[in-house]
């Protein structure tokens, strides 16, 4: 009885440290909303991001999941990223901040034209 606890208990505690990992890093990269929005030339997004990340891009994607653009961001701290509309179709896109392979919280935009 004693070794099956003892494997549950380990998986338990490796299952927390990687959810602490991974939440640690979403508690403290923030994404905001874009604004304007909706938005019809271009509009801007604001995030944070802390300095022990490494590698961050923001990525905008169709309702259909397609990436349409991923932007790598070299700045830390407080960011903003504008996005122009060029050719991208009216409709509603999701961005996502993605640092160390870790992503934020998704927003929407909406693009008018």
């Amino acid at each position: 009885m004693n070794t099956g606890d003892a494997s549950t208990s380990s998986a338990t505690t490796a299952t927390q440290e990687m959810y602490l990992s991974d939440s640690q890093i979403s508690e403290t990269m923030k994404l905001y909303q874009n604004a304007p929005n909706p938005f019809n030339e271009r509009t801007v997004i604001k995030c944070y991001v802390p300095q022990q990340i490494k590698k961050v891009q923001l990525c905008v994607y169709t309702m259909k999941g397609i990436q349409v653009q991923c932007l790598s961001i070299t700045e830390r701290g407080n960011v903003e990223i504008q996005i122009e509309a060029g050719a991208l179709s009216s409709g509603v896109y999701s961005y996502v901040l993605i640092g160390d392979g870790a992503a934020s919280e998704t927003k929407q935009m909406i693009l008018t034209k």
